[in-house]
């Protein structure tokens, strides 16, 4: 009978050792890394002096769009000549651009890129005719 007394101790003590096992995966840290910022990017130099600010943005394709970064506008814009590179066009809206009404489709947003950092976009880019400026074509806002 001494030796039931034994077992018991000897399954209580395997029991406790398996339950403090480092047998199961450490949870995910709660605060997820930033990614890095963008590189420095180069911006017209007289943005700010009677003019609008623009930058270069690219396509997940590798193209590069000049934009015209306006931030009231409530949507990502595109100008029509790229409306063949996102799919199809899944509905059309009118819209006030720069005090013009116009038609614009509505197409699924692509990825866009400042420099290699992915940008935070919405679900859907409205694609209209954009205005041409003297200082070349206006891709996107």
């Amino acid at each position: 009978m001494r030796t039931i007394p034994k077992l018991h101790t000897v399954a209580l003590f395997a029991s406790v050792l398996l339950l403090c096992s480092c047998a199961t995966r450490p949870h995910p840290p709660a605060v997820t890394p930033l990614p890095a910022l963008p590189a420095d990017v180069t911006m017209n130099r007289d943005a700010g002096r009677g003019r609008h600010l623009f930058v270069t943005l690219r396509l997940e394709s590798g193209t590069e769009l000049p934009f015209l970064v306006d931030t009231g506008t409530p949507v990502t814009c595109l100008d029509k000549s790229l409306g063949p590179q996102l799919g199809a066009c899944f509905d059309t809206v009118t819209f006030d651009f720069l005090g013009t009404r116009q038609k614009a489709g509505l197409y699924a947003a692509p990825k866009l890129y400042l420099g290699h950092t992915p940008l935070m976009t919405c679900r859907d880019v409205l694609v209209e005719d954009l205005p041409q400026l003297s200082s070349g074509p206006l891709l996107g806002v």
